[in-house]
């Protein structure tokens, strides 16, 4: 897997990243640094300068970190059969928002109560 082994500070929010490969590629961290954990990070050049590179990932100041997974993929790292190389340069975009309806779960229902026909575990077999 790989990991950030050092960053560089670039201007505006973008890092030059070396990765424990020693392959270098450049992030524009701009849509990255939303919310209210990154706002002292995005609004000011020196504390976004006060990166550093922690246990193969981006840290700042007050427990700040962004995960090597979306530094260097976009995403998650690739499977291991996979071969791609990072991206020499990427602008990594925020995470997409979950898509589901308001009060949906990630698992479907089940439905029926056991004994009566319906698809809980307990039903199998009758």
């Amino acid at each position: 897997m790989l990991r950030v082994r050092a960053v560089e500070a670039l201007p505006g929010r973008s890092v030059r990243l070396t990765l424990t490969d020693g392959s270098i590629i450049e992030r524009d961290l701009t849509d990255l640094l939303d919310g209210p954990v990154f706002a002292s990070i995005a609004a000011d050049d020196a504390e976004f300068r006060s990166v550093r590179a922690v246990d193969g990932t981006l840290v700042w100041p007050g427990d700040v970190d962004i995960a090597p997974e979306t530094l260097i993929w976009d995403g998650p790292d690739p499977g291991p059969a996979e071969t791609r190389r990072p991206a020499p340069s990427l602008r990594p975009r925020i995470p997409a928002t979950d898509s589901r309806p308001p009060g949906a779960t990630a698992f479907p229902r089940l439905t029926g109560r056991a004994g009566q026909g319906g698809t809980h575990a307990s039903d199998r077999g009758r």
